[in-house]
């Protein structure tokens, strides 16, 4: 198989540094830390602060190379259920995978939505994207109008290699 012991040993260390690039290149793939804030204003001026989140999930992409993940919560005041959604934007035109940018958007229903398609494209939704850089970070508002009171649920993502949420 081999003519000798170096052309062996030249093997293995091919075989570790390809393992541990892949390794690296793992560790680096795209993640994020997500929350969901609501609050309030009552038409003619009284506003809530910012609540405590109503849910937090965190995201990455895998080899699979599922770049999107869904994520629904239910508020209960008013009685309705709140799907997020988040897109890693990759450039598959080099030969490195690249991420270029990040798009999440949120949307409020009775019932969950369990395709981010319909979620990116609806006129029900809000979205936002940013460029895809270290530490980066994003947000966004959908309302929500009930009576005189309208709701505002804030979708905030950001880097998870970031040492805490910014804010």
């Amino acid at each position: 198989m081999f003519r000798n012991s170096g052309d062996a040993r030249h093997s293995m260390k091919a075989i570790l540094l390809a393992t541990l690039f892949s390794l690296a290149a793992h560790a680096q793939a795209p993640s994020a830390v997500c929350d969901v804030r609501p609050s309030w204003a009552i038409k003619g001026g009284v506003r809530s602060a910012q609540l405590e989140p109503i849910g937090r999930f965190q995201f990455k992409v895998e080899r699979d190379g599922k770049e999107f993940a869904l994520h629904s919560f239910k508020s209960h005041d008013p009685d309705v259920v709140i799907t997020t959604a988040i897109d890693f934007k990759l450039d598959y035109g080099t030969s490195k995978l690249k991420t270029i940018s990040v798009d999440v958007a949120i949307t409020t229903g009775d019932k969950e939505k369990t395709d981010a398609q319909d979620i990116f494209e609806s006129v029900e939704s809000a979205e936002a994207t940013t460029r895809y850089a270290k530490n980066w970070d994003v947000s966004v508002k959908k309302n929500l109008f009930v009576g005189d009171r309208t709701y505002i649920y804030a979708l905030h993502c950001w880097d998870a290699r970031s040492s805490q949420a910014p804010r």
